[in-house]
């Protein structure tokens, strides 16, 4: 039964799941905080930079060397530039205005991580200014976890860095994978405890999923209680 339903609300389209029952629902959850990635998942940085850099960008190299060189180029590059060259990703200031807009996120904010803070910290922060005024731009230092920077316990973070999802998730956040090559929401499984998506909106069925069952998993602890009174 439960498969069934999570089935349903997966391959809900968005704009009908939010005109439904189950997001009348949701709206008398507690609310959350959300936090999105920004390059690879809200502008296409990541690909154009390592095409720049010759690299591939599925497969970034772990030698010391080369990160080191890798993060010098990210220091140095002019990221106005780089945003703008590398564009959005599916209108994602849009869809971060529209998340916004519908209030279902305690806190909802970008969280990015900065090589620095007067290059690409300031740049990211204009652009967003520019193109979704109003949503909060967390810039991290590039060596600081999301999850030491933020509250993790609970809450949402899409990334497109499959570490740093993971780190999230072990710390008790709720991890959403970014990855272009998929064209629906997957479900979390024991090899890969976090969600799976290509699109940010998902992150409304995401947050029911998690909500429901989170009220079935309190309503059978009272019946328990109950039960043993």
């Amino acid at each position: 039964m439960e498969k069934d339903f999570l089935e349903l609300i997966r391959a809900y389209n968005i704009i009908n799941f939010i005109n439904s029952e189950y997001f009348e629902e949701l709206m008398n959850f507690d609310k959350i905080d959300c936090y999105f990635d920004c390059d690879g998942v809200l502008f296409d940085t990541i690909k154009v930079s390592f095409n720049e850099m010759s690299l591939d960008y599925k497969n970034i190299p772990t030698d010391p060397n080369i990160q080191a060189w890798i993060s010098e180029y990210y220091k140095k590059v002019d990221w106005t530039d780089l945003l703008n060259r590398g564009g959005e990703i599916n209108e994602a200031c849009k869809k971060l205005i529209f998340l916004k807009n519908l209030n279902i996120f305690k806190n909802m904010a970008v969280a990015t991580h900065r090589h620095s803070y007067l290059n690409e910290g300031v740049s990211k922060k204009q652009v967003f200014n520019e193109r979704a005024k109003g949503i909060t731009v967390f810039d991290i230092p590039h060596k600081i976890p999301k999850e030491v920077a933020l509250n993790s316990i609970g809450n949402i973070l899409v990334d497109d860095s499959k570490s740093k999802i993971t780190s999230w998730v072990n710390s008790g956040g709720i991890g959403v994978l970014f990855k272009d090559s998929v064209n629906e929401l997957i479900l979390p499984t024991l090899e890969t405890p976090y969600f799976i998506t290509s699109e940010i909106l998902d992150v409304i069925k995401v947050t029911f999923i998690l909500k429901y069952f989170e009220k079935i998993s309190d309503l059978n602890k009272e019946k328990s209680l109950t039960k043993n009174r």
